[in-house]
């Protein structure tokens, strides 16, 4: 788990660092980029190594450790899987649709607002019409009648 933890940090920083340094653009620096591209590659490989058959990278109770799995992917220099996702992340984007609930959230089990923002900002990466049905998969009413129900809102 420690392990999925450090390579995560290390290819959602360093994809970062090849996307937007002006250190890394420099034709001075050819080796240090391909020296950190070969690092993404590496992590990305192990990560995706780790998805298992549900979608997910980690524990599914809590979907916003593959929800940062998936952001690593989003995230490689040449944005080739924001433009056309592979199957493997598909698979992880229905897993977190699989774990969308009626008050809006997108959690298992507990922890729901950290899992649901982090969550909401692979989607907010990955902006496509099945996205924007989960962002609207609980209708008006229904939400209009959650927060009522827990005082948000008076009933009327």
């Amino acid at each position: 788990m420690k392990s999925i933890a450090l390579v995560l940090t290390t290819a959602l920083t360093l994809g970062a660092a090849a996307q937007d340094g002006p250190i890394l653009k420099d034709p001075k620096n050819l080796s240090l980029r391909n020296e950190v591209q070969l690092a993404i590659d590496r992590g990305l490989a192990f990560l995706k190594t780790q998805q298992k058959d549900d979608g997910s990278f980690a524990n599914p109770e809590h979907p916003a450790l593959s929800a940062l799995a998936a952001i690593a992917f989003q995230r490689s220099p040449g944005g080739e899987n924001v433009k056309n996702p592979p199957a493997f992340l598909q698979k992880s984007y229905d897993f977190l649709r699989s774990n969308v609930k009626p008050d809006g959230g997108i959690y298992a089990k507990g922890l729901s607002n950290y899992n649901t923002a982090v969550a909401m900002t692979t989607s907010a990466a990955h902006a496509t019409a099945a996205w924007g049905l989960v962002l609207l998969t609980v209708d008006w009413m229904d939400q209009r009648a959650y927060w009522c129900q827990i005082g948000l809102l008076a009933a009327s």
